[in-house]
């Protein structure tokens, strides 16, 4: 069930199309007003929510009301929960327990202490410090949410997903927003994004998972970009984003494969890292020395790269790279992948790295010229270029008479940058990250959906 958690009346109206239930957060009104809310009860599945349990008296006159399901500290006493159980046996206690700290450790213990015989559903809200606490939290529920009545879900920005996916492994309700400025609770999302951009009312125990790994991922527009693609083709799936720093990386590659993750997009920092943990990974990805696709399959992770013939593919719209002089600027996963792949084609590499060794060891390895990124400016005076690609975080510092309109310069990055601005500026042939990014997404699709048949 989508519950649309709202914290005053006026949004009742709104609210009701975009959900299933309308979770009234009382501990949160300024003011009640007992007859507006029996109104609200009327007309919809309602939950009321009061997490303080000092007032019983207004707990009682709440009761009285018969809500649909009434949500209560799991420390409300016994006696207080057998009296309301009692006088109003059609109302469903959901007991809760928050922490706004931490997930703990042990949340089966934390259930266990947590029981009792008038509770309907038990909810657990924890606090992610990182993506392996919700990826902890869904597999909680997936053991667990068949036997109990759960209500699992992880708040902060690192619980999102939990937010998004519980629904798949058995959570009872997941939580969302009118908008972004009206959220009852960090993390949560908002009505209109669960449910056009999540699926949220077609996701079920077989709807297939993937996700993006890596950090950082605020660019990253695959959730909209996957999202979308699997709704056009009516496949039941969805994608998330998930922050993952390196030594996480085992961990969360552990919880893919129990969870049942089916693919995941992998960018910086984890695109050669993720090399050591794989099964299985495909010959031109492994002569790239990096990946940025992987597909779960009984549990055999395999590795591919699509970074490299989606440069290619990019490129040769707009020209044959046959004998073309390539500069990449860059000597980590992505310029491993696209040198690779222009050094098929024929093209010249001159690859530029702030440590001279790497780039020279990666020039090596295609058959081209390394170069300490401080040697930039004077190489581009002797010898020019016909296509420059930008692989690094930060922006290089290039002479404008570098750039002319015979050139072709190409940032691998999503955002806007100061780089390609000053190439335009100069008449440059400019290629942003976004066209690059939907060629590699297209050929992900492929790998994933093709397989998954």
């Amino acid at each position: 069930m989508l519950v649309a958690s709202i914290r005053n009346l006026a949004d009742v109206e709104q609210a009701l199309p975009l959900s299933d239930v309308i979770e009234l957060r009382l501990d949160l009104f300024p003011s009640i007003d007992l007859e507006a809310i029996e109104a609200i009860v009327q007309q919809t599945t309602s939950l009321f929510t009061v997490h303080h349990h000092s007032d019983e008296i207004l707990i009682a006159q709440l009761f009285h009301l018969k809500p649909h399901f009434f949500d209560l500290d799991y420390r409300t006493p016994p006696s207080f929960l057998q009296r309301m159980s009692h006088l109003h046996p059609d109302v469903k206690i959901i007991l809760s327990y928050h922490n706004w700290e931490e997930t703990p450790v042990d949340l089966l213990h934390l259930l266990s202490t947590m029981q009792s015989p008038y509770a309907y559903a038990y909810k657990i809200a924890t606090t992610a410090n990182s993506i392996l606490d919700s990826l902890r939290m869904l597999h909680f529920l997936k053991e667990h949410a068949e036997q109990h009545r759960l209500i699992g879900l992880c708040m902060g920005e690192k619980g999102e997903i939990t937010r998004i996916l519980s629904p798949i492994f058995g959570s009872m309700m997941t939580y969302g927003a009118i908008n972004s400025h009206s959220t009852t609770a960090s993390g949560q999302l908002t009505l209109l994004d669960m449910i056009a951009l999540y699926h949220h009312r077609s996701l079920n125990h077989e709807t297939r998972i993937y996700g993006l790994i890596g950090h950082p991922i605020l660019y990253s527009k695959g959730h909209l970009v996957h999202n979308a693609a699997m709704k056009d083709l009516s496949y039941n799936g969805v994608y998330v984003k998930m922050a993952v720093l390196a030594d996480e990386l085992p961990e969360v590659l552990r919880y893919a494969r129990i969870l049942g993750i089916r693919g995941l997009s992998v960018t910086m920092p984890l695109k050669e890292a993720v090399l050591s943990y794989l099964d299985a990974i495909e010959p031109q990805a492994e002569k790239m020395g990096a990946v940025n696709t992987l597909t779960i399959d009984d549990q055999e992770i395999s590795g591919f790269n699509t970074d490299g013939p989606a440069a290619v593919a990019v490129l040769e719209k707009i020209t044959s790279l046959q004998d073309k002089k390539v500069v990449i600027l860059g000597a980590g996963g992505v310029a491993k992948a696209i040198a690779y792949s222009l050094s098929q084609r024929g093209a010249r590499l001159l690859i530029f790295n702030r440590t001279a060794r790497h780039a020279q060891l990666l020039a090596q390895q295609v058959g081209g010229d390394g170069f300490e990124l401080d040697q930039l400016d004077s190489v581009l005076t002797q010898q020019g270029f016909d296509i420059l690609i930008h692989c690094s975080p930060q922006d290089p510092v290039i002479e404008a008479h570098h750039f002319d309109p015979s050139s072709i310069v190409m940032d691998v990055r999503m955002h806007s940058t100061v780089f390609l601005q000053q190439a335009a500026k100069q008449g440059a042939q400019i290629v942003h990250g976004h066209a690059l990014f939907i060629e590699q997404a297209i050929y992900q699709e492929e790998i994933w959906f093709n397989r998954s048949k």
